[in-house]
C-alpha cells in the first residue's frame, strides 16, 4: 500500500485523529478519510517535526501520565520525569499545578501541568 499523502491531506496539519472509522483534522485539512496506515505514518511524521521544533525552539507541548511518564500525542517518545511537586494554582485549587523535570537530548527540561487534563508545556532548563 502507497503510504504518500493523499492529495487532500497536507503533511503540514497537524495530528489527525481517527474515531470509529471516521478521521478527524482539527485543522480541517483531511477532507477525505484515509486509511488507518495513512493516518499513522502521517502522525509519526508530525511527532518528527513536534521533536525537531522542540530542539530548536526550547519549548513544547508534551503529554503526562501516571504522575511521571511525559510523552508526545501518540506514545512514540517517552521520558520519565523526576523531581515532581504539586502546588496550589489559584484556578485549579489544591494540586492544581504540578511541575516535573525531564531529560530531552541531553538536556535538563522543565514542563508544567495546570488543571484536570495531562496537557504539559515544557522548555529547556539553561543549565
Amino acid at each position: 500500500m502507497n503510504l504518500e499523502y493523499p492529495s487532500t491531506i497536507d503533511s503540514q496539519s497537524g495530528y489527525i485523529f481517527n474515531f470509529q472509522g471516521k478521521a478527524f483534522d482539527p485543522n480541517g485539512l483531511a477532507a477525505v478519510d484515509p486509511a488507518q496506515d495513512v493516518i499513522d505514518s502521517h502522525n509519526r511524521d508530525v511527532a518528527k517535526r513536534e521533536l525537531e521544533r522542540m530542539r530548536i525552539t526550547g519549548q513544547g507541548i508534551l503529554y503526562i501520565s501516571n504522575g511521571f511518564d511525559i510523552g508526545d500525542w501518540i506514545g512514540a517518545n517517552k521520558w520519565r520525569g523526576y523531581n515532581r511537586r504539586t502546588s496550589w494554582h489559584n484556578m485549579a485549587g489544591r494540586d492544581g499545578r504540578t511541575d516535573i523535570d525531564f531529560t530531552f537530548d541531553g538536556s535538563r527540561w522543565h514542563g508544567v501541568n495546570i488543571g484536570d487534563n495531562q496537557i504539559l508545556r515544557v522548555k529547556r532548563c539553561k543549565n
